[in-house]
């Protein structure tokens, strides 16, 4: 009963039956843990797929952008499907994207990427036209936005595991930027946040920060917020 969480999760069905039939009793075996809680991705593999993502231009844009998202600001897809065109401004040659309470510049060649998306965005329910909608990322009904299982299984298809990459992502972010911060422009509450930040510090982290690259990535808010500007030193290294 001790060879690993997926065995003692079978194995529990029986000691269960026999304890509510009388035939047992004192010993319980414990519910095997959700491994994508805590996580993580490899560096190279979540590099690799944000290269592939900003510049295979095979790939759906909107899978791109969404899986962008994932990967470099640790979005959740409830998040991403709810964004609508109003959550992208265009000011001074500046993208911004609302995330949290303060718009987020994004970085090249993303901003790009986000522009594209806002004049392409198209549903699948009329293939070819732009549907009277405001998602960034509509759905397969007129007027509705993608659920979250559907983003799910087109990341998945990328080789895209949303949870392990949303944790990689946090542990480069806080190791940057204090919780309040992060709140603000991720839309994270600030005790998420700080939950990372202490992980962040533990030995057996999913994964460790990221170095300074030659070509960060800069998180920042856009002109005009009223928050700090720190940059964010992840490893946006060949990309652009």
């Amino acid at each position: 009963m001790d060879e690993g969480p997926w065995l003692r999760h079978i194995a529990r069905t029986f000691p269960l039956w026999a304890v509510e039939h009388r035939h047992a009793t004192g010993f319980e075996i414990p519910l095997s843990a959700r491994q994508d809680e805590t996580s993580g991705i490899e560096q190279t593999s979540r590099w690799q797929l944000v290269r592939q993502l900003l510049h295979d231009e095979t790939l759906d844009l909107t899978d791109r952008v969404a899986g962008l998202l994932v990967l470099l600001f640790a979005q959740r897809l409830s998040t991403i499907t709810a964004l609508t065109a109003t959550h992208v401004t265009h000011e001074d040659a500046a993208v911004s994207l609302s995330l949290g309470s303060h718009p987020l510049q994004m970085p090249p060649p993303l901003d790009i990427l986000i522009l594209r998306l806002v004049n392409e965005r198209k549903g699948f329910a009329v293939i070819g036209q732009i549907d009277d909608h405001p998602w960034l990322f509509p759905g397969a009904f007129a007027g509705r936005p993608m659920t979250n299982k559907q983003l799910m299984r087109r990341l998945h298809r990328l080789g895209i595991r949303v949870k392990p990459a949303r944790n990689t992502a946090l542990l480069d972010l806080v190791g940057e930027l204090p919780a309040v911060v992060l709140s603000r422009l991720l839309g994270i509450t600030v005790q998420t946040a700080a939950h990372w930040t202490r992980r962040s510090r533990l030995p057996e982290s999913p994964t460790q920060p990221t170095s300074p690259a030659a070509d960060p990535i800069c998180l920042a808010p856009a002109p005009g917020a009223a928050v700090p500007r720190p940059v964010q030193s992840m490893a946006y290294e060949s990309i652009n």
